[in-house]
C-alpha cells in the first residue's frame, strides 16, 4: 500500500511538472503581466567592454508592445555628448536628422522590447513567425482544429512541436522554438516563459542575439517588469537595469508624445550617437534600438 502510495505521488509530481498549457493561453497569459495603460521607464544601461563601465540613461514612454518614445542621455564620460529621442510606431522608428527634420526606417531584425511588452498575442505572433521561433500553426487563434488524420476525430488547437519544457537562469520555463541540434553552432531563435509565473525569461534572435530577464518586479496596473537584463550579441554585453516605473494617465499631451510629429517641436539640437563616439555603443544603438 505504501509503495502504491509513494509511486501515485511521484505519478502526481511528474504530471504537474510535465503540464504544458496550450500555447496561445501562455501568450495571453505572459500579455496580461504587461500592464495597461501609459507607463514612464528609467532605465540604465551599462556597457562592460572597457576598462570602465560607460553609462547611457533611457527614459521611455510605453503605451504598448508597438508604441514607444525613448530619450536617451549620456552619462559619465559621455555626459553632455549624447542626447537624442526616438519614436516607435509599429515597425517604423522616427527621429530627427541633419537639420532637424523628421526622419524613419524599419525596425532592425533585433529589436527586442516588444517581447517584453506586448499586451495582445495577435502582435507578437508575427513577430516569432518572422523569426521562426514558430511554425504557420502557432498564428492561429484559438479556438482552432488541426485538419483530422483518415479515422480521427478533429483535435482542438494545432500541435504545436515548438512547445516545450525547459530551463532559463535556473527556473523551469515554456520553452517556444525549435530545440537546437546537438554540436550545433547557429542555435534556432526561441523565447523562455517562465512556468506558471508567465514572465519572459529569455529570448533568442535568429541573428543569435540573446536577451536574460531576472529579478522581475510588480507594479501598478499589472505590470510585471526585469529589474536586470542581459543583451549578448558576438563578444559584446549590455544590461539594462531598471531604475524606476511610474504609471500616467494617457493624456492628450501624453498621447501627443507617441506622435512622430511631436519630435518636430524639440527646441535643443540633438545630439545623436556617432561610431567615433564608441563602436560598440553605436552597434547596440543602430541594432537594437
Amino acid at each position: 500500500m505504501k509503495k502504491l502510495i509513494l509511486l501515485l505521488v511521484i505519478f502526481i509530481q511528474f504530471s504537474a511538472q510535465a503540464y504544458i498549457p496550450r500555447f496561445w493561453m501562455i501568450l495571453s497569459r505572459t500579455a496580461e503581466n504587461h500592464g495597461n495603460g501609459l507607463y514612464q521607464v528609467i532605465q540604465n544601461v551599462t556597457f562592460l567592454h572597457q576598462a570602465e563601465p560607460i553609462l547611457l540613461r533611457e527614459s521611455w514612454l510605453i503605451r504598448d508592445g508597438e508604441h514607444f518614445r525613448v530619450t536617451v542621455t549620456g552619462l559619465g564620460s559621455l555626459k553632455e555628448k549624447v542626447e537624442f529621442t526616438r519614436i516607435y510606431d509599429g515597425d517604423k522608428v522616427y527621429y530627427l536628422g541633419e537639420g532637424k527634420k523628421v526622419r524613419y526606417h524599419k525596425l532592425s531584425d533585433d529589436w527586442f522590447e516588444s517581447y517584453f511588452n506586448f499586451r495582445y498575442s495577435a502582435k507578437i505572433k508575427p513577430r516569432m513567425f518572422a523569426q521562426k521561433m514558430i511554425s504557420a500553426e502557432g498564428l492561429s487563434l484559438p479556438p482552432a482544429y488541426r485538419p483530422a488524420k483518415k479515422g480521427e476525430e478533429r483535435v482542438l488547437e494545432y500541435e504545436t512541436d515548438f512547445l516545450r519544457l525547459g530551463r532559463s537562469n535556473g527556473k523551469v520555463a515554456y520553452a517556444i522554438g525549435t530545440p537546437a541540434p546537438v554540436g550545433a553552432t547557429q542555435l534556432p531563435a526561441g523565447m523562455w516563459i517562465e512556468q506558471d509565473q508567465f514572465n519572459v525569461l529569455k529570448i533568442r534572435l535568429k541573428t543569435q542575439t540573446e536577451v536574460t530577464a531576472r529579478n522581475y518586479g510588480k507594479f501598478s496596473r499589472n505590470l510585471n517588469i526585469a529589474r536586470v537584463r542581459e543583451v549578448s550579441w558576438g563578444d559584446q554585453k549590455a544590461e539594462i537595469h531598471t531604475m524606476s516605473v511610474k504609471p500616467l494617465y494617457v493624456s492628450s499631451a501624453n498621447k501627443k508624445l507617441l506622435s512622430y510629429q511631436s519630435l518636430s517641436e524639440i527646441k535643443e539640437e540633438q545630439k545623436p550617437l556617432r561610431k567615433e563616439d564608441d563602436s560598440v555603443i553605436y552597434d547596440f544603438y543602430s541594432r537594437f534600438r
